[in-house]
């Protein structure tokens, strides 16, 4: 039987421990951003990245779009409205990055749903978005090499276009895309960018020079059609629209495309904060913006109506200055490819949640890389690739989910900046997703009947049309728009749905008991173990004493050695690990204030879950908003279920047994003493559960410069044995539910509530509760109760 996992590893990535710097295969073992060692990459070069992402073979294909139907002012205008729109977005989604502590997309959308559905969606979205982006790259790269060299090599496997694909790919591209550190690509990018410049630069040059003018230079020596041509006015559009305007649009939507590498470029800039990520965004789509509008307006200008889908087809082969443009685009679109691959790569790890040490990530990339290369080899249309990853999955990933995450978000922001945060979601968040929906909508294909829209559709625009001085299609510009916006509110709503669904049932159960180990196990409900593998595990525990089935449920969990005092060790390991990556991350964005550790006391039953997750909040200072999510907080049940494998399989077995294996209580003993001294010496908010506290702990807080809090909860109840047995009674209905055994005493009662007045009289700031029902009131205020 295949091992029995209810964890999810995307946390638990690299062993730090095995990190030397010595072990080098092309590059680190560890994620660059996640090594201490790891200044950052500087703005300017995180800005080539980002611009190169943006600027690649696209840019030929803008005056296309232009000469479909569209005035030049009126290209100009949409070209502005998506270079505002892209930027923010493309900005947004490193705010939240920020915000949510995540350094991915699914990170973030799991984090703001408190579910997993919606990250999910962005994961699989992101995987096809950058597959065929890469295919595509691939198709270019062929092509391009093809017409390169054709005029000098005939008849050679090597100047084929499948020939060209395949030794660039060995000889160029395998060792770029092996290099983890974007830094290291900055100066590719650079190259490539250069590359992109001279190529307007010609083309500004030959229409300034009226070589492609009837009677000029190469005009003869053009491929016939492809001449310059005009309506039969003779003269450029400028202000019209019609249908084939949403051919600009498309090529619009995927021409700003970058954001599937947003998260990975914020988490890479040197001294990361959102107002640097934002000089960085705006100076390269900026650049993206300029070489854009000058490429689509002079190459509309050379050739009118007959621009090619590449543009520089429409020059001469007899240009020499066309054929070097040509060798240009090709160094510049071969340069762009591994930034492409490494949103792909990114992507397939954060969706499969495996780690990214290098014994995955190595053949992980050759896998890809082989892949990608044989469908460069096999095909042949770029159409469907293009409609893919423009129209449909472009527009939802730079303004649909830019826009629900920031509407979902906002309850994570800190309250001195929360008014600017409440206008961003309830006009630009909505606007995002109302801009992006139509997009996505239009190319699923649902069914619908649009009768009813269409008629109120043909009826707007007529009306509006004319006022403009503006050519269209009025009934199948209107068709088309009430198609789309029937099939796009269909869509969002069920969007909407699933999420709201997914966080309602954490909201009830709990998306995530461990903070630093994001998504450890699944939220369960239900009877234990359900299902045949379930099953199997139920029989084990109840065949086994409790030692030897916490022993066999550590080899089940993923350990190759049959020994449990290994496995029980590689297990501590990988939650260290696991927790040192979440510490190293909150480290960059808490060093700017006071560091709080929280501890909440309270005997079995007392309710510390709840007033975690409902009222502690309220008792902290103002700038400790979304503190509960944020810190590392652990506690000793949510550290035995990580070790057995999940919380499913520990309620199964404490509840079995009656009774804790003492290997699992020593374990999860030693993972919170070593937790907590990570947090020490990093200084990060600690959020910490139990019977007791020993004053010690609390003072090696303090004396690290902590903001310590201590908090007591207990049971309304005329005595000990009353409180204790209020509490087993909350217990029962907790297991019948599926939550774990825990015996609640007097004796247990009674040793909290010592330990908290001995911390008190100690001086340290306590305050107690009482909890009666679902609510905790301070105790001088229950006096009466």
């Amino acid at each position: 039987m295949e091992n029995l996992r209810f964890l999810d590893f995307s946390e638990l990535s690299e062993t730090v421990s095995e990190v030397s710097e010595d072990d080098s295969i092309f590059d680190s073992d560890v994620e660059t951003s996640d090594d201490e060692k790891f200044a950052g990459i500087p703005l300017w070069q995180t800005a080539f990245n980002i611009a190169k992402t943006i600027i690649g073979e696209g840019l030929l294909s803008l005056p296309a779009g232009l000469a479909a139907g569209t005035g030049i002012y009126s290209g100009v205008i949409i070209a502005l409205v998506f270079y505002v729109v892209m930027t923010y977005t493309f900005w947004t989604l490193g705010r939240l990055c920020e915000t949510t502590g995540e350094k991915t997309h699914r990170g973030m959308g799991d984090k703001v749903t408190e579910g997993v559905f919606f990250g999910n969606v962005m994961a699989v979205t992101n995987l096809a978005q950058t597959l065929s982006c890469c295919v595509a790259y691939a198709l270019v790269i062929g092509r391009n090499a093809e017409d390169v060299l054709a005029p000098f090599v005939s008849n050679s496997w090597l100047s084929s276009r499948r020939g060209s694909w395949v030794t660039i790919l060995i000889f160029v591209l395998l060792p770029l895309c092996l290099l983890r550190d974007l830094s290291k690509l900055a100066w590719a990018s650079l190259l490539g960018l250069l590359c992109e410049v001279g190529v307007v630069c010609f083309m500004i040059w030959r229409f300034m020079d009226g070589s492609y003018s009837p009677g000029g230079r190469f005009y003869e020596s053009q491929t016939a059609g492809l001449q310059v041509a005009w309506d039969e006015t003779g003269d450029p559009e400028t202000w019209s629209l019609s249908p084939a305007t949403l051919t600009l649009v498309c090529s619009m939507s995927s021409a700003f495309l970058a954001h599937y590498n947003a998260p990975k470029f914020y988490h890479q800039l040197r001294d990361r904060d959102s107002r640097r990520f934002l000089l960085a965004t705006t100076a390269s789509f900026t650049l993206a913006l300029v070489l854009f509008l000058v490429c689509m307006t002079v190459g509309y200008l050379t050739f009118g109506q007959h621009c090619s889908g590449n543009i520089l087809h429409n020059y001469s082969d007899l240009d020499p200055a066309a054929t070097a443009s040509r060798f240009g685009m090709l160094i510049a679109v071969t340069c762009g490819f591994p930034l492409a691959f490494t949103g792909l790569r990114d992507s397939v790890i954060s969706l499969c949640a495996c780690s990214s040490r290098r014994r995955v990530w190595l053949p992980l990339s050759f896998a890809l890389l082989i892949l990608i290369g044989a469908l460069g080899w096999s095909l042949d249309d770029l159409g469907v690739l293009n409609a893919l990853g423009g129209a449909l999955l472009g527009s939802a990933s730079t303004m649909v989910f830019p826009g629900l995450l920031l509407i979902w978000a906002a309850r994570l922001v800190i309250q001195r900046t929360r008014v600017v945060w409440d206008v961003e979601v309830k006009l630009v968040g909505r606007v995002l997703v109302a801009m992006g929906g139509p997009a996505v909508i239009s190319d699923l294909g649902l069914p619908v009947n649009p009768s009813e829209l269409w008629v109120k559709a043909v009826v707007l625009v007529e009306g509006l049309v004319p006022h403009f001085g503006l050519k269209a299609n009025i009934p199948a510009l209107s068709c088309s728009f009430s198609l789309a916006a029937s099939m796009y509110f269909r869509c969002l709503v069920y969007l909407l749905l699933h999420a709201s669904a997914a966080r309602r049932h954490s909201e009830r159960f709990g998306s995530t008991f461990l903070s630093f180990a994001s998504r450890v196990w699944d939220a369960w409900n239900g009877p234990p173990l359900q299902g045949p593998e379930g099953q199997e595990v139920m029989q084990l525990i109840q065949a086994l004493d409790a030692s030897d089935a916490y022993c066999e449920l550590l080899l089940r969990a993923g350990c190759s050695s049959r020994k449990c005092d290994l496995c029980a060790q590689r297990r501590q390991q990988d939650i260290l690990d696991a927790a040192a990556q979440k510490i190293l991350r909150l480290s960059h964005t808490q060093r700017s204030r006071q560091p709080l550790a929280v501890f909440v006391l309270g005997a079995t039953g007392a309710g510390k879950t709840s007033f975690i997750n409902y009222t502690l909040e309220e008792e902290l200072p103002a700038n400790h908003m979304g503190f509960v999510r944020s810190a590392i907080h652990v506690n000793a049940d949510d550290l035995r279920s990580e070790l057995v494998g999940g919380y499913a399989i520990y309620s199964a077995l404490v509840n079995q047994k009656a009774d804790f294996p003492p290997g699992l209580v020593f374990d999860a003993s030693f993972l919170r003493a070593e937790i907590q001294k990570k947090v020490l010496e990093s200084a990060v908010d600690f959020l910490g559960d139990s019977l007791t506290v020993p004053a010690f702990v609390t003072q090696e807080f303090l004396d690290k410069n902590f903001d310590v809090r201590i908090f007591h909860i207990e049971i309304q109840g005329s005595s000990d044995e009353a409180k204790a047995e209020t509490a087993r009674r909350g217990i029962e209905q907790r297991m019948a539910s599926g939550g774990h055994f825990a015996p609640p005493t007097a004796e247990k009662v009674l040793k909290s509530r010592n330990a908290a007045l001995s911390l008190k009289e100690a001086g340290f700031n306590v305050k107690f509760f009482i909890r009666s029902g679902s609510q905790f009131i301070p105790k001088e205020d229950a006096a009466g109760l």
